[in-house]
């Protein structure tokens, strides 16, 4: 299995699974809810100590932001600023990879939208305004309906939805 920040085609058998931030439409694959997740907004203690403080959710548009290049956002469920309120403005940086915004955000450089179990990974990181500013996404698992009821692709699915089931608390940010 690996993870790409890009289009697969299970049509044209670029991969067996696929786990998606949509649901899949049609009927040629079958996609089944396989866990959610929460995202909160991160920041490095030396960031808050440099910067204005915040308080409530007007504050953070006078703060910079990490996220994604608009134009590259192959779903907008990726839309994370966006999705919270965050003006378009403050996202100065941007790129393609989760992970260089994780890292501009524990370099103290700006804030991040991050899933809590990617920000788990950087414990110095501290969670800003944490009740009233998270969002809650839905992983998709998608295998090509043709093939749904193999044993290969039934005993991949049965072992992914336990390692999702097991970490549940990670995703949710409750750890």
């Amino acid at each position: 299995m690996e993870t790409i920040q890009q289009i697969v085609s299970l049509a044209r058998r670029h991969a067996d699974i696929a786990i998606t931030l949509t649901p899949p439409n049609g009927n040629r694959f079958a996609g089944e809810e396989l866990g959610e997740y929460r995202l909160f907004i991160y920041a490095s203690p030396d960031y808050l100590a440099r910067h204005a403080p915040i308080h409530a959710r007007e504050d953070l548009a006078e703060h910079m932001f990490a996220g994604y290049v608009d134009e590259l956002l192959f779903t907008r469920e990726l839309d994370y600023q966006g999705a919270m309120g965050i003006p378009a403005r403050a996202v100065r940086i941007q790129n393609s990879s989760i992970h260089a915004q994780m890292e501009a955000a524990c370099s103290g450089v700006c804030l991040a939208v991050l899933p809590a179990f990617v920000a788990a990974t950087r414990p110095q990181l501290v969670r800003v305004l944490p009740e009233t500013m998270t969002l809650r996404r839905i992983y998709w698992l998608v295998t090509r309906a043709d093939e749904r009821g193999t044993r290969r692709i039934h005993h991949l699915c049965t072992l992914l939805r336990r390692e999702v089931e097991k970490e549940k608390a990670l995703f949710l940010g409750e750890t």
